[in-house]
C-alpha cells in the first residue's frame, strides 16, 4: 500500500461557481482575464477537486489516497485532462444547436462508469431500514466513474438551454443558469459581475463629462 501527497502544493483552489459539477468540470483550466490556467496539475489536485465538488466523500477521499500510488493518481489526472478537453467541444455544440456528444466521448464515458462498480449495503438507523450506495475504488479509473456520471446526467436530464459560457469577452467559464428568471450572465458576480458593473459606471461618467 502507497501513500500519496495529502495534497498539490502547485493547485489552485477549486472554482465551484458553476452550480453543475460536469461544468466545474470544465472550469479547472480557466481563462480568467490570463491565458488558460491548470487547476489538475497532477493526482493530487484531481483528487481533491473530486472531494469539493461532492464527487467523491471525504471517506472516499482518505481511500483512495491510501489505496492508490503517486504514479497511478497521476496517469488517471492525465486521462481527466484528456476527457475535458474532448467534454469542451460537446458541450459547446450541445449547448449552441443541440448537437449530440460523439460516440467517442459516450465510450469514454461508459468506460469510465464501468471501472466503479457500486455496492449497496444494508443496516437499521432508528428502526428504519436503510439502503447505502458505497464505491469501491480498487483501481485508479475507478475515481473517473463519479465524474462520468455527473457528465452523463448533464446531457441526459439537463436543459442546454441553461448552459451558457460567461458573459464576459474574458473569461471562459461556463455556468448552469438555475436562477428563477434564467438571466444569469456572469460566472459570479463578484468577480465577472462586479467588473461589468464597474465598466458600465465608468463608462456612465465619461458619457456625463462630455456632455
Amino acid at each position: 500500500m502507497t501513500i500519496a501527497r495529502s495534497g498539490s502544493e502547485s493547485a489552485q483552489p477549486p472554482l465551484l461557481v458553476a452550480d453543475d459539477p460536469a461544468l466545474d468540470f470544465l472550469n479547472t483550466r480557466p481563462s480568467l482575464y490570463t491565458d488558460p490556467e491548470e487547476r489538475i496539475p497532477d493526482g493530487d489536485a484531481l483528487v481533491s477537486w473530486l472531494a469539493a465538488a461532492g464527487l467523491l466523500s471525504r471517506a472516499e477521499e482518505r481511500e483512495v489516497r491510501q489505496r492508490l500510488s503517486r504514479a497511478q493518481l497521476d496517469r488517471v489526472a492525465a486521462d481527466a485532462r484528456h476527457l475535458r478537453e474532448r467534454l469542451r467541444s460537446a458541450v459547446a455544440a450541445w449547448a449552441a444547436k443541440g448537437t449530440a456528444p460523439p460516440a467517442s466521448l459516450l465510450g469514454d464515458l461508459n468506460r469510465a462508469l464501468a471501472a466503479g462498480p457500486t455496492a449497496v449495503t444494508v443496516r437499521t438507523t432508528a428502526g428504519r431500514i436503510v439502503l447505502t450506495p458505497s464505491r469501491r475504488f480498487d483501481t485508479a479509473a475507478a475515481i473517473l466513474a463519479p465524474l462520468a456520471e455527473a457528465i452523463a446526467r448533464l446531457f441526459a436530464e439537463g436543459d442546454r438551454r441553461l448552459v451558457r459560457e460567461c458573459g464576459s469577452d474574458v473569461c471562459s467559464l461556463w455556468f448552469y443558469d438555475r436562477t428563477k428568471a434564467h438571466r444569469r450572465r456572469w460566472c459570479s458576480m463578484d468577480a465577472c459581475g462586479a467588473r461589468a458593473k464597474a465598466a458600465a459606471y465608468r463608462a456612465r461618467q465619461r458619457e456625463t463629462l462630455v456632455r
